[in-house]
């Protein structure tokens, strides 16, 4: 089941401004929300908007995005606080835009009807964001074109495949650079979060872009997957494609619940064991971003489906957990994954 823009119809691509919507509507409402003046609608009030005619009225397109949720005061701090907006504010002849009084129960905060407070839906908002800036999804759409360029023998050698899997894989540490929770760590928790999840999050990610572009459906791929790891290997990736949930928002959710997961993949080594410093403030981050999880899927697809849902993403999970305990005895997939735990921990530590 894939969510759908609140405001438009498209496919929903994260929640923006307390709203789930695909970005042109998320664009649309920053650009006309920003100037502050009421439209007029020159078809009565009453137009249909969707993905087809959403360009044809801004009034009628920015009332529903008001009455599906959107608020101004989700906007960046640095946009609230700009120069602009201030003489705009001391403006008597700009109208300040506003929900209208009568549309307020459809307000999704106002009418409690999302189950998700303000802090949780920017919490939300921010979470997103961080996977959003992991270009993995344009990485594969730009490999799928390139190959169609070949002629059908040529297309998805294993040197190509191994080619895309590592552009895939170097663009994940952005999940864990770019959220603020995980940067407030301390050096020693984050190193050691890095060292157990790292590998989940980039199978689970790397998989999800491969799902998304629909290579996981090329018999081609697959026979180029067992060379470049094992022929054994292919049903765990037929697996890991079939548990892949469709909705791109649990996805992203899931993985910001691994990145905090302190559940460790057993391997024996000659090390100390190494313990985390605040516990109790891992397992609180992990309690919020699952109770968003939920709360997120409850608003979305009602109590069944969530409870499916939830069963399909430990499903996935173990899939993964399998696909992980494999890739242990691929030596180019461990070397990279190694090189990116020590690359983002050199980055975290410049940060500090």
């Amino acid at each position: 089941m894939i969510s759908r823009c609140k405001i438009c119809e498209a496919p929903a691509q994260g929640v923006y401004y307390g709203c789930i919507a695909c970005k042109s509507c998320k664009t649309f409402f920053k650009r006309n929300a920003e100037k502050q003046r009421l439209r007029r609608c020159l078809y009565g009030n009453n137009c249909h908007i969707n993905i087809s005619n959403g360009h044809i009225c801004t009034c009628c397109r920015l009332k529903k995005c008001l009455e599906n949720g959107m608020d101004t005061t989700r906007f960046r701090e640095s946009w609230k606080n700009s120069k602009q907006n201030k003489l705009m504010a001391q403006n008597s002849n700009i109208i300040t835009l506003k929900t209208p009084e009568k549309l307020a129960t459809l307000n999704l905060l106002t009418a409690d009807q999302s189950g998700l407070t303000s802090d949780q839906w920017k919490l939300l908002s921010n979470l997103l964001q961080c996977y959003d800036e992991y270009s993995g999804l344009l990485i594969g759409r730009n490999y799928m074109y390139e190959q169609n360029k070949f002629p059908v023998k040529l297309r998805y050698k294993p040197v190509t495949v191994i080619e895309l899997i590592t552009s895939l894989m170097r663009q994940n540490p952005l999940l864990y650079i770019n959220n603020r929770d995980f940067i407030d760590l301390s050096e020693n928790d984050r190193a050691l979060l890095l060292d157990n999840t790292l590998v989940y999050t980039t199978t689970s990610s790397v998989n999800f872009i491969h799902s998304q572009i629909g290579l996981n459906d090329l018999p081609v791929f697959l026979e180029a997957v067992g060379l470049i790891s094992h022929p054994s290997y292919i049903p765990t990736v037929q697996q890991v494609a079939h548990r892949i949930v469709p909705d791109s928002v649990i996805m992203k959710l899931l993985l910001a619940i691994i990145s905090f997961s302190t559940v460790q993949y057993t391997v024996y080594r000659d090390e100390p064991p190494r313990n985390l410093s605040n516990i109790g403030r891992i397992l609180k981050i992990q309690d919020e971003y699952v109770d968003l999880a939920w709360r997120y899927l409850v608003y979305t697809y009602k109590f069944e489906w969530t409870v499916k849902y939830f069963s399909d993403l430990l499903r996935f999970l173990f899939v993964i957990h399998d696909g992980v305990r494999k890739s242990e005895e691929v030596k180019w997939y461990t070397n990279t994954i190694d090189s990116l735990t020590q690359q983002t921990k050199d980055v975290l530590t410049v940060k500090d």
